[in-house]
């Protein structure tokens, strides 16, 4: 069942003749009272023999009729919430329509859970919002509150699960959330039907700090630990941040190394000595030392293939060793996209594997986790998670993967070495895959994730971003523990 299991007895099925056979319905209304009295009807598309009972729960419908194409029967009294309804027949049919009539509003699920001060975007699931009907029209009696203030309801979802889905009549409305004080607080809807409250569903985080660039086109970043600074790839420089004092420094200028430029992936040496950078459009690697930006070198990618090699994933190791990845355009099938590049020798190697079989070459969002104690360095291939080691650049490939360009080019590695993240499942450092993201059904609508997984230092935590915010993953068991609705936009993508 929805969220649930059904048990059968085996042992009482009978034989022979089991009665009308029915096709589930939804209820017109699906909603009322607590106090009963809502006369509701559905539709019934087989033939049926005489009722003998209909039920909401356990409690018998005052009155039931049924015509040769519908049922009717009017709500006893019963508790605030759903109820299953029971149509049964004379000749041993049944129907069972599961939570398909909600005594007031019955919200189920708030999703986001948390939003920071200034408010953001929602959704609550529920039954009992509104008709079952296919319409979009918020119905002119459902009314919201979050923390006591008024939520503007946006939109309104009369078959979360889609027109075509009974039994299950879940009914969604995407809401404004208000901005409010920080700390939790108390989610009520409330219908001519009557009111519900889910208390705590919602937790009011502090206001976000906004840092403006205007102007800036960042790709990818990465942070210092040893000077507390962030740095981003800009098209044609590198913006450095500080987290001591809350503001941008002075961006450091990366020359091109071709006719254009576009600066996209980032990577910082584990010691922090080096920093490597892929200028996508210029077709090379650019490394230089944080400390002396005058140091920087360019080595433009030889273009030997029959396609335009255009770096975008990159790593670097204490010893000025650069694994990248590449894009390679103007060419289909299986060519190059994994490579290494020597800094002291200005030697690049294609590395194995080749993209055969590993859902074609790179795209602009594959990137290139090293681990910190330069053993391995780990690739996502649109799904298929695999690492080199460094010293013999033997290839291993995940135990678990969805599969060839099934996935996504996400890759995170926690500090502490023992998780990896990628294409939504969570592996051990050997890449055996240990759980994935483990949404139910309801968290997985009116969500896109863009791209920009991070792990906590020790793992045990996964950021997700998302077009509304920020998703926080278990990340042991892949449960959604929080969603974070932000009143910004994370990226236009």
């Amino acid at each position: 069942m929805e969220e649930g299991v059904g048990f059968l007895d085996v042992q009482g099925i009978n034989s022979g003749p089991v009665g009308s056979q029915f096709t589930n319905g939804y209820l017109n209304p699906a909603t009322g009272p607590a106090s009963g009295g809502t006369s509701t009807s559905w539709p019934v598309e087989n033939v049926f023999g005489p009722l003998l009972s209909v039920t909401f729960g356990s409690l018998q419908a005052p009155a039931f009729s049924s015509t040769s194409a519908s049922i009717s029967a009017t709500s006893p009294p019963a508790a605030v919430g759903p109820a299953d309804v029971y149509a049964l027949t004379n000749d041993g049919g049944m129907q069972i329509l599961p939570e398909a009539f909600s005594y007031g509003p019955t919200p189920i699920e708030v999703t986001p859970n948390a939003a920071t001060a200034e408010g953001g975007q929602g959704v609550i699931f529920a039954y009992g919002f509104g008709p079952t009907a296919n319409s979009n029209g918020v119905p002119p009696d459902l009314s919201m509150t979050v923390k006591g203030q008024t939520a503007s309801i946006t939109a309104f979802i009369s078959n979360a699960y889609g027109p075509d889905s009974p039994p299950f009549p879940l009914q969604a409305a995407t809401y404004t959330i208000p901005p409010a004080a920080v700390g939790p607080g108390d989610v009520t809807v409330t219908t001519s039907s009557g009111s519900a409250t889910m208390h705590n569903a919602m937790t009011y985080l502090p206001a976000v700090q906004q840092f403006p660039l205007p102007g800036a086109a960042l790709a990818q970043g990465v942070y210092d630990p040893l000077r507390d600074v962030y740095y981003f790839t800009d098209g044609t420089s590198v913006r450095v941040f500080s987290r001591t004092i809350g503001a941008w420094l002075n961006s450091i200028p990366i020359p091109a190394a071709g006719s254009s430029e576009r600066l996209w992936g980032i990577s910082l040496s584990p010691d922090g000595s080096m920093l490597a950078i892929a200028d996508m459009l210029g077709k090379a690697i650019d490394v230089l030392s944080p400390d002396s930006p005058s140091t920087l070198k360019a080595f433009p990618i030889p273009q030997t293939f029959s396609a335009i090699t255009q770096p975008v994933g990159v790593a670097v190791n204490n010893s000025g060793i650069v694994y990248f990845t590449a894009q390679n355009l103007g060419v289909s099938g299986a060519v190059p996209g994994y490579f290494s590049l020597n800094t002291g020798t200005g030697q690049f190697t294609e590395l194995p594997p080749d993209s055969s079989g590993l859902g074609g070459t790179a795209n602009a969002y594959s990137k290139v986790v090293y681990s910190p104690n330069n053993s391995s360095v780990y690739f996502n291939a649109d799904g298929v998670p695999f690492s080199i080691n460094t010293a013999t650049n033997q290839v291993s490939y995940a135990s678990v993967d969805p599969g060839c360009c099934y996935g996504n080019y996400e890759l995170a590695l926690s500090g502490d070495q023992t998780r990896l993240a990628a294409t939504d499942y969570f592996y051990d450092a050997f890449l055996n895959g240990e759980s994935y993201f483990a949404l139910n059904l309801r968290e997985t609508m009116n969500i896109q994730y863009i791209y920009g997984q991070k792990l906590s230092p020790d793992g045990h935590l996964l950021f997700q971003p998302s077009t509304l915010g920020i998703d926080v993953f278990d990340g042991r068991l892949g449960n959604l523990l929080t969603r974070i609705a932000l009143p910004v936009t994370l990226s236009p993508n």
